[in-house]
């Protein structure tokens, strides 16, 4: 699930301006720590921006700017109730800071606060000045798909593209909303309507062909794929979308390494409720080996952090090498569902289910991409609250 976190610059504070001082310190040099704590934001350096947040923290903690960039510094440092105690406090300053009530909703959910969350949203939403609404929808969306609502889920990212008819996220979603229902054909059209409303969203062309692949039009796929490379030759959506062209055998119409595809030239159909997008995933620091959970281990059990799940072997392993180059510790495993032999590709596997799930978020949080903790056992697939 990729919830959206609104930036540091939320709304301006009132307050004091000139040289009048504030707790020692004058209100221009309070401006200027909190400009530079913005700075320190915008370039990944939380710890540096909490470090002049708290030199002004006297002085300034009656500016609602001030306890919202707070707040999202707590929520970047993962220090969830203090991101919670600074942006409650940013919206008793200001109701009207509807930056404030999404992050508020998003450090909630964090601590898996799912009323309060969904309160802090729907105040958000409410507010006529938000200037980007779509986002809180979005939220809700999400919110109520990892509750296991997907009618809800839904009905929040129509809203969300109601209000933003170019709000490329809103209908990934709904298509995979739509994909977990088994509608696809609902899905290929939505992202076809998200394609023409937002044509330089790369990630969404290519989970379009994804889509195209599973419902076996090939020929469809093909040439989305093509404008994925063409779009962005150098990006990891390019290899992406190669390893897709390998897997159909046309790599050697369109200059790429010859690969083994698959005989016929077609992608083999297969379950939509079991295949997941691929990331779209930024290089990582350490390069891993690929590697496949021991068959003693899968005896006992181990929950997966899930990307993918495939028919073909092939299509698996080339999405499992990708992630592996890119510094994950991927791997597959071959489990049996619906009497098919399924290989699922993992990013990562832990013991406890714990361990597996903060795993997700921080593949969440990195990648943007949604990952599904699994468990798998005695090659099959386990319920995740069995002993």
């Amino acid at each position: 699930m990729s919830l959206l976190l609104l930036g540091c610059a939320g709304k301006m504070a009132s307050g004091p301006s000139g040289n009048e001082e504030l707790g020692g310190l004058s209100s221009r040099e309070v401006q200027v720590r909190l400009d530079l704590a913005d700075a320190y934001l915008r370039n990944d350096e939380p710890r540096m921006s909490l470090r002049e947040l708290l030199r002004i923290q006297r002085a300034a903690s009656g500016s609602p700017r001030f306890q919202f960039t707070l707040g999202y510094t707590q929520f970047v440092l993962e220090n969830w109730p203090a991101a919670v105690e600074a942006l409650e406090r940013t919206v008793a300053l200001d109701p009207g800071h509807a930056e404030g009530w999404n992050n508020l909703g998003l450090a909630h959910l964090a601590q898996d606060d799912f009323s309060a969350a969904e309160l802090a949203f729907h105040r958000a939403l409410e507010i006529p000045t938000y200037q980007t609404p779509e986002i809180a929808a979005l939220n809700l969306a999400l919110l109520h798909l990892e509750q296991g609502d997907p009618v809800a889920a839904r009905r929040y990212a129509d809203r969300a593209m109601e209000l933003n008819w170019r709000f490329g996220r809103a209908y990934l979603l709904a298509a995979e909303v739509e994909v977990g229902r088994g509608n696809l054909d609902a899905a290929v059209d939505l992202l076809r309507r998200g394609v023409e409303a937002d044509t330089a969203n790369v990630r969404m062309v290519l989970t379009l062909a994804e889509y195209l692949l599973l419902a076996g039009r090939d020929q469809d796929a093909e040439k989305w794929l093509l404008l994925v490379i063409e779009a962005a030759p150098d990006g990891p959506d390019a290899k992406t979308a190669e390893g897709y062209l390998r897997s159909l055998g046309r790599v050697a119409d369109h200059g790429f390494e010859e690969g083994g595809g698959q005989e016929g030239g077609g992608a083999e159909k297969s379950d939509p409720a079991m295949e997941l997008t691929t990331s779209r995933a930024s290089p990582a620091p350490t390069p891993a080996s690929p590697s496949t959970i021991p068959p003693e281990t899968l005896a006992d059990s181990m929950y997966i952090v899930q990307v993918g799940g495939f028919l073909d072997p092939r299509k698996a392993e080339a999405l499992r090498d990708g992630y592996a180059a890119k510094g994950y510790p991927a791997g597959t495993v071959e489990v049996t569902h619906s009497d098919r032999q399924w290989v699922l590709v993992y990013i990562d596997a832990f013991p406890d289910l714990k361990a597996a799930q903060h795993r997700a978020r921080e593949f969440l949080s990195r990648e943007s991409v949604d990952a599904v903790v699994t468990r798998v056992g005695m090659g099959r697939y386990l319920p995740l609250d069995s002993p």
